[in-house]
C-alpha cells in the first residue's frame, strides 16, 4: 500500500483532533510534530499501550533510538498533508485557528466506525501531547529535526 495512502490528511486529522482532545490549544509547531510520530507504526503502537510510563522525549528517544532515526524525514514528508489536515479541521469548524495556535471547538471521541489505526492514535495521545508541549525549540532539537 502507497504511503500516500496510508498517511493521508483523514489519518492527520485524526491524529490532530485527538490531540487536541487532550491538550485543548497546540501550537502550530506542536502540531507539525503530531504526523511524524502517528506514521510511524511502532511509535504508535507502543504509545497507545496502557502499562508504560513515558517521563520525558529524551528517556524515549534514547530507549526506542532506531524509532527516530528518520524523524526529520518524516516531518518534512508530512507538513503539506498536516497543514491540509488543520485547513480541513477549521473549514468544517472543528478547530478555531488563530494565525499561531489551534484550539479545540468541538471534541470528537473515538466511536468503533473511526476503525483501529484511530483507535490506537486515540490512545496514544494521552502519551505524545505531553511529548510535543512544553519547549518546543528543545523538542525539536531532540528530535533532530532540521529547520
Amino acid at each position: 500500500m502507497s504511503r500516500n495512502i496510508y498517511n493521508n490528511f483523514g489519518i492527520l486529522s485524526i491524529g490532530i483532533l485527538s490531540s487536541l482532545n487532550d491538550a485543548r490549544v497546540l501550537s502550530i509547531p506542536e502540531l507539525m510534530l503530531v504526523s511524524p510520530f502517528i506514521t510511524h507504526s511502532a511509535l504508535l503502537s507502543y504509545l497507545a499501550r496502557k502499562n508504560i510510563q513515558i517521563k520525558s522525549l529524551e528517556q524515549l528517544i534514547i530507549q526506542k533510538t532506531m524509532w527516530f532515526s528518520n524523524f526529520n524525514e518524516r516531518y518534512y514528508a508530512s507538513i503539506a498533508e498536516t497543514l491540509n489536515a488543520i485547513q480541513f479541521l477549521h473549514d468544517t469548524e472543528l478547530i478555531f485557528w488563530d494565525g499561531r495556535s489551534c484550539s479545540l471547538i468541538q471534541e470528537v471521541p473515538y466511536h468503533k466506525g473511526m476503525g483501529i489505526r484511530a483507535n490506537k492514535i486515540y490512545k496514544a495521545s494521552g502519551q505524545l501531547v505531553p511529548l510535543i508541549t512544553g519547549d518546543v525549540a528543545n523538542a525539536y532539537n531532540n528530535l533532530r529535526i532540521q529547520l
